[in-house]
């Protein structure tokens, strides 16, 4: 079986494994099993912007560098230049970090959500000039099609009038951590409201009621 038709048989398999699925490590960590096993790549793995940084996610092979700096290496630089990155040969690219010596060429794949890069996806292979513009196409689609990250969503919760709700991103997977605190108020017992607010990107956010 040809590559292009490996990738197009693939990507059912990883739309299966991502449906329905909410947790962001979990569906990287299924992907890079699925591609690993596949095509039998050297290194096959996720790296998330952490404290803006690049840091090591699930994979699959030897193990790896864990933090990696905005622009260096061919993964700071996917994620600089925004775009796909196919290195023929990682001996030629300057700046390369050499987590491996077994690794002879590799492609790195930026993931966006929202319009910003929020993790890579990161291929090394043992051989020269493994990766070409099928890679770099089928990959894409993966990581953008499958929604490797949850998606911006509207939630709703029942809470006293009275009472003020305040947010905070965590982390690449921006997972909402609530702190509750009641303001004072000139009813004793408020009557029950609804209140919604939307996951937006900013860092912090605040809560109104819905009349």
């Amino acid at each position: 079986m040809q590559k292009k038709e490996k990738y197009a048989a693939l990507l059912p398999q990883v739309k299966a494994l991502c449906e329905g699925e909410t947790d962001t490590i979990a569906k990287m960590a299924n992907v890079s099993a699925l591609l690993h096993s596949e095509f039998g790549f050297w290194w096959t793995g996720f790296y998330r912007i952490i404290n803006n940084e690049l840091l090591l996610g699930p994979f699959q092979g030897p193990i790896a560098c864990v933090h990696i700096a905005f622009g260096r290496g061919v993964c700071g630089s996917a994620w600089k230049e925004r775009q796909t990155v196919v290195v023929p040969d990682v001996e030629q690219f300057p700046g390369h970090i050499a987590c491996s010596s077994e690794s002879r060429s590799e492609i790195v794949v930026p993931v966006f959500k929202e319009g910003e890069v929020i993790a890579v996806l990161d291929i090394d292979s043992r051989h020269l000039a493994t990766f070409d513009d099928t890679d770099a196409h089928y990959l894409e689609e993966i990581v953008k099609r499958r929604k490797l990250c949850r998606p911006t969503e509207e939630q709703v919760f029942d809470v006293n009038v009275g009472w003020e709700l305040t947010g905070s991103w965590v982390g690449v997977d921006r997972e909402i951590v609530l702190r509750i605190k009641q303001l004072k108020s000139k009813k004793k017992t408020p009557p029950e409201r609804r209140f919604s607010f939307f996951c937006t990107k900013h860092v912090t956010f605040w809560f109104t009621a819905k009349t």
